[in-house]
Formats: structure tokens, C-alpha cells, sequence
């Protein structure tokens, strides 16, 4: 049964380091703070988060990622998502993989990515990527590689890319 999944998953996660968390065709609706509960703690211990095709439709601001402080790469890739707010990052200081890459991606909100100074790669190609609000990139200084392919976009706002 998935308690007795979710408990012997968290009693392995006591005993690694440098971790991996891959999630393929989980159907998972949302994302958000009580979604990685079954981790009991030992979020720090997570270096790799890969959740592909699982029709995922939003990442809750406000925490989901709070405790993936040792965090490097994250991969949404592949899921329903729309739109990301501001901040939905949050608490992922060390990340330098972010993949957004295939998903339904409208919009980049101002502040999206705040706070990921260390991130140097950016995956957001094959969405349907309309618009970039101001200051959607500012603080990535880290960036070296920004993939924005096979997207909408028809213009750009001046300074969009803000301190990149």
C-alpha cells in the first residue's frame, strides 16, 4: 500500500547522500509544501529532482522547495503546467539545472527565478512561451545557457532579461 511505499521511502532516505528523486507517469496534479512530506526531514540530502510526464498542472509558491537547500538540478519537464508565479523557487540557492522544457508554459512572471543566483543552465524551450514580464531573469548572473526554442514569442520588452 502506498503508506508502506512512502515509509520505506523515507527510511532509505536516512541512509544516502546525494540522492536522486525521479518521479515518470505518477499522476500528480499539483505541487506544493505537504506534496514532499514523506521525505521526514532529509530534504538537504536531495542533489537531483526529475518529475516527467505525471500531467502535473502547477507548482505552488510559497515553500514547495524550501528545504532543498543542497538542491542542483530539477526537472518539471514534460507536465501540463501553464504558469509559474513569482518565488516558486524559492529556497533553491544552490540549483544550477533547471528544466521547464515541453510543458504548456504561457507567461514567465517578474521574479520567477529570484534567488537562483548559482543557476547556470535554463530549459524552457518547446512551450507555448507568449510573453517574458520585466525582470523574469533578473539575478541570474551564474546564466551561461538559456534554451528559448520553439516557443510564441513574436517581441521581447526592453530589459527583459534584466541582469543576464
Amino acid at each position: 500500500d502506498a503508506l508502506s511505499t512512502c515509509s520505506e521511502f523515507s527510511r532509505c532516505c536516512k541512509s544516502v547522500s546525494n540522492a536522486s528523486i525521479l518521479l515518470k507517469k505518477v499522476r500528480i496534479d499539483a505541487l506544493d509544501k505537504d506534496s514532499l512530506n514523506i521525505l521526514d526531514g532529509e530534504h538537504h540530502k536531495f542533489c537531483s529532482i526529475y518529475f516527467f510526464e505525471n500531467e502535473m498542472r502547477r507548482v505552488e509558491p510559497g515553500g514547495t522547495f524550501t528545504y532543498f537547500v543542497n538542491l542542483k538540478e530539477l526537472a518539471l519537464s514534460y507536465n501540463k503546467i501553464s504558469r509559474l508565479e513569482a518565488d516558486v523557487f524559492s529556497g533553491l540557492v544552490n540549483l544550477s539545472t533547471l528544466n521547464l522544457a515541453n510543458m504548456e508554459l504561457e507567461v514567465l512572471a517578474s521574479h520567477i527565478f529570484r534567488g537562483l543566483s548559482k543557476l547556470k543552465h535554463l530549459f524552457l524551450n518547446n512551450n507555448g512561451i507568449r510573453q517574458i514580464e520585466l525582470d523574469a531573469f533578473t539575478g541570474l548572473s551564474a546564466l551561461t545557457e538559456l534554451r528559448l526554442f520553439e516557443n510564441k514569442l513574436s517581441r521581447l520588452e526592453a530589459f527583459c532579461f534584466g541582469q543576464v
